[in-house]
């Protein structure tokens, strides 16, 4: 006998029952087929009457549910989530204060400087070549450098012409003419013009040699591009001849 079920269900007792019936209906049929295996028409219906029996139920094995395990729940701790500052909008960029227009201030062109002569003597040195020459007083004198010696043309026939070899073409501005210092030559006034190599520089002047400036002349013209200077001499208060110890060019 059955045991009851221990939930107290009464499906399978009735289940069970039902099973006992269908078997004692089907019983003489399932005899009848046993002992006609050979050739026995019954044989097949039997057969099939078999088939469709339902699976009967194992006895063994209570109709108990099994407890259901308590499903996992999800861990309950909550994730650390960092609070990221949400990035805010950036502000509109404060419109800056426009810096005043600043004038232009008009641009001042300097005036070129005048251009002043080299310091470089271009005479120093140079051939010399004079129409005369009064004893050793000879026209070297005036490029080598010494004040205290001099060229003197013969006496008493102005003009007289005394001329400089610069060595090449030179841009040339001022001239420096020196007598003897005026510890041994008085003052004088020497009349003159100066000329390049193919013009006229500078028309017939007079010109003083103050011994208490040094018995030194200071001629300035345009620049020029000369090979050459040459001096031509018409009259002089201290002497009746053309004198010149020194003849520097710039």
């Amino acid at each position: 006998m059955t045991p009851p079920p221990r939930n107290g269900s009464k499906k399978p007792l009735l289940v069970a029952v039902a099973l006992v019936a269908t078997l004692l209906v089907a019983l003489p049929a399932v005899i009848s087929a046993q002992g006609d295996d050979h050739g026995n028409p019954h044989d097949t219906a039997a057969r099939a009457s078999l088939a469709a029996l339902p699976a009967m139920p194992s006895e063994t094995s209570p109709s108990t549910k099994a407890p259901k395990s308590p499903s996992a729940k999800p861990s309950s701790t909550k994730k650390n989530k960092k609070k990221t500052a949400s990035p805010k909008a950036a502000a509109p960029a404060s419109a800056s204060k426009a810096a005043p227009p600043t004038k232009a201030r008009p641009r001042t062109t300097k005036a070129a400087a005048p251009k002043t002569p080299g310091t470089v003597n271009r005479a120093l040195g140079g051939a010399v070549w004079a129409d005369s020459a009064t004893q050793d007083y000879v026209g070297s004198h005036l490029t080598d450098g010494d004040a205290t010696t001099y060229w003197e043309s013969a006496n008493g026939a102005f003009p007289h012409t005394i001329r400089v070899d610069l060595g090449s073409e030179r841009t040339i501005s001022k001239l420096v003419l020196k007598l003897p210092p005026g510890s041994d030559w008085n003052s004088r006034t020497q009349t003159l013009a100066v000329y390049g190599s193919d013009s006229l520089l500078v028309p017939a002047a007079s010109y003083t040699f103050d011994a208490a400036s040094g018995n030194t002349v200071t001629i300035r013209f345009d620049p020029a591009s000369t090979r050459s200077i040459e001096l031509r001499f018409t009259a002089n208060s201290g002497w009746p001849a053309a004198q010149l110890s020194e003849l520097a060019a710039y």
